[in-house]
């Protein structure tokens, strides 16, 4: 695991984002959710996307306000993989702010969108 996280930081995004990928099977931990967070500002939109994907299990307020500042990247794979993984993790309170972005999503955002808001009402409270 040591190995993966020091991989996390490596030159080549594409070792990058391979090692967020398998951190993403391990029980949730510090220093784990700690490079996941800081992968978060990866300058490739892949590692960021992989990054808030990989925070998913992950119920703590850190991890949570860093994936609603997420939703403002300027990569829609970065929004959409982190308005899924809000609602993936169940946090109720940002029920209203992936509804304003499902009405704000571009196309091939709305699905991941969606996908979280599912996660956190039923489809009956989903308005398009």
């Amino acid at each position: 695991m040591n190995r993966l996280i020091e991989l996390a930081s490596d030159s080549n995004w594409e070792i990058r984002y391979r090692s967020l990928e398998m951190l993403a099977d391990y029980s949730p931990c510090e220093s784990i959710k700690d490079q996941l967070l800081a992968s978060l500002d990866d300058e490739e939109e892949v590692v960021r996307s992989q990054a808030a994907e990989s925070l998913e299990g992950y119920d703590d307020p850190d991890v949570s306000a860093r994936l609603v500042e997420c939703l403002e990247d300027s990569s829609s794979i970065v929004r959409g993989s982190a308005a899924q993984t809000l609602g993936y993790n169940g946090v109720r309170e940002q029920t209203p702010t992936l509804r304003d972005r499902l009405r704000l999503a571009e196309d091939p955002e709305r699905v991941p969108v969606l996908v979280g808001l599912l996660y956190l009402v039923p489809i009956r409270e989903i308005s398009f």
